[in-house]
C-alpha cells in the first residue's frame, strides 16, 4: 500500500470514529507539522511557548473537524493540517 493510500484508508477509518487510525495520521504527519512551527517561531513567542504547545492545539482542532475534511487529492490531508497549523498561528499573532 503506498503511502497515499494508507493516509486515504486512515483518514476514512477517523472519520468513522476510529481513534487509533487518527493517531497513526497525526504521528505520521507531526514531523512536518513540527518543522514548520518551529521555522515560523520568533525567539518572542518561544519564550512564551513551544511549538509542541501550538500542535496540541491542532490536535485538538483536528479530532473536532476530522468529519468535515474533503480528500481532494494527493497531499490534501497535509495541506489541510496546515491551514489549521496556520490558523493557529494567527491567533497566536494577533
Amino acid at each position: 500500500m503506498t503511502e497515499h493510500s494508507q493516509t486515504e484508508a486512515w483518514v476514512t477509518a477517523a472519520q468513522r470514529g476510529d481513534r487509533l487510525a487518527l493517531a497513526k495520521l497525526l504521528t505520521t504527519c507531526h514531523p512536518r507539522l513540527l518543522a514548520r512551527a518551529e521555522a515560523r517561531m520568533d525567539p518572542a513567542i518561544k519564550a512564551k511557548r513551544a511549538p509542541e504547545d501550538i500542535l496540541q492545539e491542532v490536535y485538538l482542532d483536528v479530532v473536532r473537524q476530522i468529519e468535515r475534511f474533503k480528500h481532494r487529492g494527493r497531499g490534501s490531508f497535509l495541506s489541510w493540517l496546515y491551514a489549521i497549523l496556520d490558523h493557529e498561528w494567527e491567533a497566536l499573532s494577533s
